[in-house]
């Protein structure tokens, strides 16, 4: 019995349970891939510094696993849900290209992102003669290129097509045994391989550089020095925290096309698998469109401040819409006085002088004049604003 004919009799031996169960867990991945994702894109675009080049890779890889995400994922929910393929043929074939596609460029970008860092912490010089912003877009089109006219070319070039089964996203149907190992050998070792290899010996460099600096300058800098260098010692200590959150995205990343790709390999050599197995595969595979929003919120204090400012601003925004305005508009709706906002820290050196620190502010008569306090506030020109405002309310 082929695999094609054993996937169409264990879908329909399907219970009820093992459906709710397997499109729940699609839908689970659906909905993570498609806000965390969705949140990496608002944080980045929110806030300022998170516009570095280096942070470049990381949008791009967001925007391709959203794109899968809202296309073509909802597809493989409905085709479990329903046990076969619901929809046209045209859409198996879109969806079979698009998710073949994006596959090859996410695989190509984590490399080019270690390429990058590569450079950035091994070969700093070279870096900033080679890495701009240029460069960066030129390598992010070409990769996007090379994915495309790789999954494009060889179902045109042998007369291919792709069909639904074994797997619940539609797959390459090759019209024989010789010419299914020939593709999948090539793109095993185009897309898997090389940039695996490539992975690691840029990030064991990476490794071997950040060791040693650790290790042999440090400890050797005198304290003038070290006064001196706290500005270099400073970005040193950020461009280490920038590599072990890409490193750890890439090890999950290749934590999880491990078992794909040896999934891949056993199924063209046609080694009979159980379906829970090619579930797996597929769980996996959209797994990887889920996993980077996660490594980012864990190990990135901006992008971890970034979501939580974003998810407070929402929750403020919903509390207002549910009570129909702010809550100093309520209150005074209610016929209460809304709450006097609290003094920030900045101008608790205005208390402190007026010795009135458990007290409302009193008349500034007892003070020389109100510019010398308004010198005496701190230099952020928010708190002198503020702060003279205050004054200028007392007098």
């Amino acid at each position: 019995m082929s695999a094609q004919m054993r996937f169409v009799t264990a879908m329909s031996e399907r219970t009820v349970l093992s459906i709710a169960t397997e499109s729940t867990i699609f839908i689970l991945i659906n909905i993570t891939a498609i806000l965390g994702n969705c949140f990496v894109l608002a944080a980045i675009s929110r806030n300022p510094g998170l516009r570095k080049i280096a942070n470049w890779y990381i949008l791009t890889l967001a925007m391709a696993d959203l794109f899968v995400a809202v296309t073509c994922m909802p597809l493989t929910v409905g085709a479990s849900l329903k046990g076969e393929w619901i929809y046209s043929d045209v859409i198996c074939q879109i969806q079979g290209h698009v998710v073949q596609i994006w596959a090859s460029f996410s695989l190509t970008i984590v490399a080019a992102t270690a390429v990058h860092r590569y450079y950035r912490v091994v070969r700093p010089v070279r870096f900033r003669e080679i890495f701009t912003k240029t460069f960066i877009v030129f390598m992010v089109i070409s990769c996007f290129v090379l994915s495309a006219a790789a999954v494009m070319g060889f179902p045109f070039a042998i007369d291919a097509s792709f069909q639904f089964g074994p797997h619940l996203f539609c797959t390459p149907n090759f019209p024989d045994q010789k010419t299914k190992r020939a593709v999948a050998l090539s793109v095993y070792v185009a897309f898997t391989a090389i940039p695996s290899s490539i992975l690691l010996f840029c990030y064991f460099k990476v490794y071997r550089a950040v060791r040693r600096h650790l290790i042999l300058v440090m400890p050797n800098l005198r304290p003038q020095q070290q006064l001196h260098s706290d500005m270099k010692l400073s970005t040193r200590a950020e461009e280490m925290n920038t590599t072990k959150l890409v490193f750890a995205i890439t090890t999950v990343f290749c934590v999880l096309w491990i078992p794909l790709c040896t999934i891949g390999a056993l199924h063209v050599s046609h080694v009979p698998l159980p379906r829970w197995v090619h579930l797996m595969y597929d769980y996996l595979m959209f797994m990887t469109a889920a996993t980077n929003p996660l490594v980012y919120g864990f190990m990135n204090k901006s992008f971890r401040a970034e979501y939580v400012r974003i998810a407070v601003r929402q929750g403020v925004k919903t509390g207002e819409q549910e009570g129909n305005g702010s809550p100093e508009k309520t209150k005074e709706k209610r016929g209460q006085k809304p709450a006097i906002p609290a003094i920030p820290p900045c101008l608790h050196e205005v208390q402190q002088r007026l010795q009135i620190a458990s007290r409302p502010l009193q008349p500034l008569a007892q003070l020389p004049t109100t510019v010398m306090l308004y010198h005496r506030l701190s230099q952020t020109d928010g708190c002198r604003r503020r702060g003279m405002d205050m004054v200028r309310k007392r007098d």
